[in-house]
């Protein structure tokens, strides 16, 4: 039996059809260009760390953004993965479960649930440093925070994995492996889409106020009497491109949370395999948009070798009645957030 991809609901097929076929090869490319991509970008960093290295006066800022993005890009490195092992069920034209399937959906849950509070700690902090005008947090806060995002998410998945044992917790879903049924409803929800509610939930509300916050200093700067024509014309550029980031996260995980929701309630009649396969094209994407929009929105991030005042403060430090914004372009403003460690264990906290 044989699934039309354009108009069969989701069942199991017992061989996949040549229009299901090329869908998966779809989302593995995607997901192909994916790591491409985060590879490319840590690349990229390891240069930039070891030339600073190498040189006499290191002047390389790692901060706690760094920290975040690294953990996010990770995240993104096994959702992807999870993607690319789609490969095998392509060749075979089913899926068979066993160890492979299993690795597959452990890899894909820790991705998503890795991804998705790696975005919210980013959010959180960036939020604090711009509108609150937090002090940048130590390298054991950074650190500590990293470390219970992978802590819990490795702690959730594989205590799933053994209470539910010696039945499959994770298994095929038609298309791809994942929590297979009957822990679809539950398991996904509690480990997977609860999470990326919430977070795009958070993505909204943060990084509106945070532009909300851009758009007032820049009128602050206007009303104090400044010449700011190109700063503010900056400023106002920065605050559109916040509005990017709950956008692209939204592109690339809501198409899965409409499938699996109708999914959800609509047990005797779910979603085609069309929806289902082209929203995993989309959430196969999220990596490269992800390197792209860091590296479009925040460059100092991702250029962090850079030269920096002896003072280790960004210039136009006089005007202490504005804030900086870190990371998001190159707007000459005073800072509260600046960045809290160099490669050759300087402290440039203020």
């Amino acid at each position: 039996m044989e699934i039309d991809i354009s108009t069969g609901p989701l069942s199991a097929p017992a061989s996949y059809s040549f229009a299901v076929r090329v869908g998966l090869t779809l989302k593995v490319q995607m997901a192909c260009i994916s790591t491409a991509s985060i590879l490319g970008l840590f690349t990229y960093f390891l240069i930039q760390i070891i030339r600073a290295r190498l040189s006499n006066r290191p002047h390389t800022t790692l901060s706690h953004f760094h920290a975040y993005l690294v953990s996010i890009l990770c995240a993104e490195l096994f959702e992807a993965t999870s993607s690319i092992m789609i490969i095998q069920w392509i060749q075979t034209g089913h899926i068979t479960e066993g160890p492979y399937c299993t690795a597959e959906g452990i890899t894909r849950v820790i991705g998503s649930a890795g991804l998705a509070l790696g975005n919210l700690a980013m959010a959180v902090s960036t939020w604090g440093c711009v509108v609150r005008e937090w002090s940048p947090p130590s390298l054991k806060i950074t650190a500590f925070v990293t470390a219970s995002i992978w802590i819990f998410v490795l702690s959730v998945v594989m205590i799933n994995y053994f209470v539910h044992a010696p039945s499959s917790f994770y298994g095929s879903t038609v298309y791809w492996c994942f929590i297979r049924p009957p822990y679809t409803l539950p398991g996904a929800i509690a480990l997977v889409y609860v999470w990326y509610w919430i977070v795009a939930g958070c993505l909204l509300l943060v990084y509106t106020s945070i532009a909300i916050k851009i758009m007032r200093d820049s009128t602050n700067f206007r009303a104090a009497g400044y010449q700011v024509g190109r700063r503010q014309r900056s400023m106002r550029k920065v605050a559109f491109q916040m509005i990017w980031y709950p956008v692209f996260y939204l592109i690339c995980v809501l198409p899965t949370n409409v499938m699996r929701l109708w999914q959800f309630s609509h047990p005797d009649h779910p979603p085609s395999g069309t929806g289902i396969i082209i929203s995993g094209v989309f959430l196969s994407s999220s990596g490269f948009l992800n390197v792209m929009l860091y590296c479009i929105t925040r460059p100092s991030l991702i250029h962090f070798h850079r030269e920096i005042a002896d003072s280790g403060s960004p210039p136009l430090l006089s005007q202490p009645s504005f804030s900086y914004v870190p990371d998001l372009g190159d707007i000459d403003m005073a800072s509260t957030c600046t960045p809290s460690t160099t490669l050759d264990g300087q402290n440039l906290q203020a």
